[in-house]
């Protein structure tokens, strides 16, 4: 039963002006009953309804129904559990199939499975006679159909009382017959139905009449009494799960998929930018990992000299004095370490072949001094060399590297060097050539020495120099007529940690704060470090281009509020809460979040394949760019909270919108 005492509505104009619109409405309308509400435009009527339907509760006065007053109960659930609503102009979701519509409701009772939704929304659709066009759009059926859609959708929850706001108004007479006798059959099974209409031959129809004119009611006529008495049924409980959410939400963003792939389109260009920085800095430190992992044990330890007064270099530049020497060896012999070799280098040594100087090719020459045993992994079969084998100490032998092989070959710097072509090498007499720090041809010293192998591009880098046989040094050293440059002392110690503790040990000592002490492990930590930091760098840069996105999406979704203003007032009448419009509309932020990484990984992983083995042949750094699938997922977490971020001010704004009011848009 409604039972409406001493209602009174006012709307404030300014501060102080107020207007009346309704003033001390008194009836009561049971339960089963068909009742009409008529009156002139501006009477009152609509305001009216949307008082008894829950959508507006700013009165004063009762209004209650069932005996609970509407101003203290749960609205949400009254809509869910009570009323259904049947509008003039339908407001059907337009980018829903039938069947969907009538479904909306249906998403709000979790104790219903998605078969059983169907099955209900099917028989509502047999009920109103359009069992064949569940799955057509809105667009497609008449005004009479639509109605029925609507009239469907309204009996989704098996509401005990009908609120139809001018049913028949679009429709024509023949429809609007047919549309009043569907009312007509549902009194009949005991649901309340309270239409506003201008038509008095629908009202004449009805089983009571209650007239307005300025707020006020002139009349009130019951034709029957109803006998039917409100029965108390199990309330359902109400709750959207996060699936339901997600489909709507989906069926949205696909209604506007060119609108949202643009926004996604631009969104994907940071990430692309974020997940190439990451994959560049994680291809250099792979590079080096392999290059130091193969080329150095982790049980070696290099100890050179640092020129400028003690800063940080990659390499040794400064051969060191027989006293420096000796205090290198004194060290390793104070940490137990019986395994030291004397390292002799010389830079600036370019290449002839044939008889003919290869131009654009030169490189660091290091005497392969250590016992064979440290030799053993760097075979063809390990990756190390392209083809051939190491230089043995007592032999004349150089590996020459793989640029040198290139232009002996005729073949281009991005050209491909297969183990095919360096064999053709192995065995062939090469020149080294030698000026000092005068690039005179007149000073060149030449000495004659033999390929015994070629170094992998993967694996030469910065690095790295090429060896030769202690024979070839020893030989270029009589040659050129130079004293023999120790460039650095290397050893070995028994275990990793060991060499670790001892780089650790000497990191700080202010004795060896000239000295540069490391293995391979702590250059390759080092120049990590200062890779991340341009790495991230370059990512926050690129990062500020997703900020720019956010705005995007922001935009984007509060056009889709303004655009759907009339379809969040139809949810919230059905009983959708706040929290569930804003979710709506952050699960379409999310969707376009989620578009935008799927066209960024796939444009990242495309360059990266593109570009590493331009980079390979470049640089030396095989798979230059690697994406790990962390890099996919940290900057899928990173995007989804920009775009939640930026979804909270255009979903609160749809959340806040009045029910009423949104109903009434344009």
């Amino acid at each position: 039963m409604l039972e409406i005492t001493a209602l009174q509505k006012t709307y404030k104009l300014g501060k102080k002006k107020e207007i009346p619109v309704l003033k001390n409405i008194n009836v009561t309308i049971q339960d089963g009953e068909f009742a009409a509400i008529i009156g002139k435009s501006g009477s009152g009527k609509s305001t009216l309804l949307n008082i008894i339907s829950g959508l507006d509760t700013d009165y004063t006065g009762k209004v209650l129904y069932n005996g609970e007053d509407l101003q203290e109960i749960d609205m949400d659930k009254y809509h869910v559990n009570h009323v259904g609503f049947i509008f003039q102009s339908f407001h059907l979701v337009s980018h829903m199939s039938v069947v969907e519509n009538v479904k909306v409701p249906l998403y709000l009772n979790p104790e219903l499975s998605e078969s059983e939704r169907n099955e209900r929304a099917r028989d509502l659709l047999q009920q109103v006679g359009l069992e064949n066009f569940e799955s057509q759009k809105p667009a497609q059926l008449s005004g009479g159909q639509k109605q029925r859609v609507a009239i469907a959708r309204s009996l989704a929850n098996n509401p005990d009382m009908i609120i139809a706001d001018e049913p028949t108004g679009a429709l024509d007479s023949v429809t609007s017959a047919e549309i009043i006798q569907l009312l007509q059959d549902l009194t009949r099974q005991g649901t309340t139905v309270i239409l506003v209409t201008h038509d008095l031959n629908i009202a004449d129809k009805t089983d009571s009449v209650l007239r307005l004119a300025d707020g006020e009611v002139v009349s009130f006529e019951r034709k029957k009494e109803v006998t039917k008495k409100h029965s108390l049924k199990k309330e359902k409980k109400l709750r959207l799960n996060g699936w339901a959410i997600a489909k709507m939400s989906f069926r949205s963003f696909f209604n506007r998929k060119f609108r949202n792939l643009l926004v996604a389109l631009g969104t994907s260009i940071g990430i692309i930018a974020i997940l190439l920085a990451f994959g560049l800095g994680n291809g250099v430190n792979q590079s080096l990992s392999k290059i130091f992992g193969t080329t150095f044990s982790p049980n070696q330890i290099t100890t050179y000299y640092l020129e400028d007064g003690g800063s940080i270099s990659p390499e040794p530049t400064v051969p060191l004095t027989n006293s420096e020497i000796k205090k290198v060896k004194q060290l390793y012999q104070d940490e137990n370490i019986s395994e030291v070799y004397e390292r002799t280098t010389i830079k600036g040594i370019k290449f002839e072949y044939d008889e003919e100087i290869l131009e654009g090719v030169s490189g660091e020459m290091q005497e392969a001094n250590f016992k064979p045993a440290r030799y053993e992994d760097l075979t063809v079969e390990d990756g190390y060399l392209l083809s051939g084998k190491m230089v043995e100490s007592e032999e004349s032998g150089a590996v020459i590297p793989s640029g040198v092989a290139r232009k002996i070959l005729g073949k281009s710097d991005t050209a491909e060097l297969t183990k095919k072509d360096g064999d053709k090498l192995i065995g062939k007499k090469i020149m080294l050539l030698y000026a000092g720090r005068n690039s005179d041809s007149a000073n060149i010293v030449k000495t004659e020495t033999v390929i015994t192998g070629i170094t992998n591009p993967s694996k030469e880098g910065f690095a790295r120099g090429f060896d030769v046989s202690t024979k070839t040094m020893n030989d270029f050293i009589e040659t050129a007529g130079i004293e023999k440059p120790i460039l650095s002392v290397d050893a070995f110690t028994k275990t990793t940690s060991q060499a670790e503790q001892v780089v650790e040990k000497y990191e700080n000592d202010k004795e060896w704060a000239n000295y540069a002490i490391t293995n391979a492990n702590a250059f390759v930590d080092t120049f990590s470090q200062f890779t991340n930091i341009i790495v991230y760098l370059v990512a926050f840069i690129a990062g500020l281009s997703l900020a720019v996105a956010g705005v995007m999406i922001a935009i984007i979704l509060y056009i889709g509020v303004v655009e759907r203003t009339r379809e969040i007032g139809v949810f919230r009448a059905i009983g959708y809460r706040k929290r569930h419009i804003r979710g709506l509309f952050m699960m379409e932020a999310g969707y376009i979040i989620i578009l935008a990484n799927v066209l960024s990984s796939a444009a990242a992983m495309t360059i990266a394949k593109l570009v590493s083995p331009i980079l390979e042949t470049k640089i030396g750094f095989e798979e230059m760019i690697h994406i790990s699938f962390w890099n996919f997922l940290v900057t899928l977490v990173i995007t989804l909270i920009i775009g939640f971020l930026f979804s909270i001010y255009p979903s609160n704004r749809a959340a806040k919108l009045d029910a009423a009011e949104a109903l009434r848009s344009e």
